[in-house]
């Protein structure tokens, strides 16, 4: 069972009420909004929300700032700009943010062109590296293990490491978190990916859902990708429905 921030009805009425959250702001011109949570709100699995869980890490967010952009931009060797095309396949949702993300790096010099692929190419082109930008989703993640390791460790690469990423350091903390039983221990380590991840931003996530897949510890039969993407390297669709 799970609950959304608002919810509507009783039908026909299409009234907006709140449900997990109190209320809601609306600021920046639309483009941020701010829910605050009725009390003691956890996860799926009892873990609290945001700086009550155990596995928040804060990092300090980056205002926009399009002149630097430009000036990167331009130290990078390309000060009249560059052309880009971005890979998707058809899916409404990532389509709509991927025509957004076009327009934002038009303002800074850099245009850009959709193609659009069907699903199969586009996940082997993905895995091939054979792009130069995308915008995809992913099922978070309940732990730093998971979350990190199989979207940034250089093993990963050529299945769910997308943006081919790899760095020693990575590497290393991300291992060594999954052998660690000490919790403050793991969260130092951890500290010390999100610090690297924030500085090199091998992708960006400009929004996140959680959805669980599994909380006891007596739980049988759960492999890893089980539930979540389609596109999952070793799980997804191939193990739950092409392979049987």
């Amino acid at each position: 069972m799970f609950e959304g921030l608002t919810e509507m009805g009783p039908m026909p009425s299409v009234e907006m009420k709140p449900l997990l959250a109190t209320s809601w702001e609306v600021s920046k011109g639309g483009r941020e909004f701010v829910f605050p949570l009725k009390r003691r709100v956890q996860f799926h699995n009892n873990q609290p929300f945001a700086e009550n869980s155990r596995f928040y890490i804060p990092v300090q967010e980056r205002e926009q700032n399009m002149a630097k952009a430009k000036q990167l931009l331009a130290e990078a060797g390309y000060p009249n700009g560059l052309k880009i095309e971005l890979h998707q396949f058809q899916l409404t949702a990532q389509l709509a943010i991927a025509q957004v993300l076009l327009d934002q790096l038009r303002r800074v010099g850099i245009e850009g062109t959709m193609k659009i692929v069907d699903r199969a190419p586009y996940f082997k082109m993905m895995r091939n590296g054979d792009y130069t930008i995308s915008c995809g989703s992913i099922s978070a993640r309940m732990d730093w293990d998971d979350a990190y390791y199989t979207a940034f460790h250089s093993s990963e690469i050529g299945k769910n490491n997308w943006t081919r990423y790899n760095h020693p350091e990575i590497d290393k903390r991300v291992t060594q978190g999954r052998t660690t039983w000490e919790m403050e221990e793991r969260r130092q380590l951890c500290r010390k990916v999100v610090d690297i991840l924030w500085e090199d931003l091998p992708a960006i996530y400009t929004l996140d859902s959680v959805i669980g897949y599994g909380f006891r510890n007596n739980l049988k039969g759960f492999v890893k990708g089980f539930g979540t993407r389609t596109s999952f390297a070793g799980g997804g669709i191939e193990y739950w429905w092409i392979g049987k």
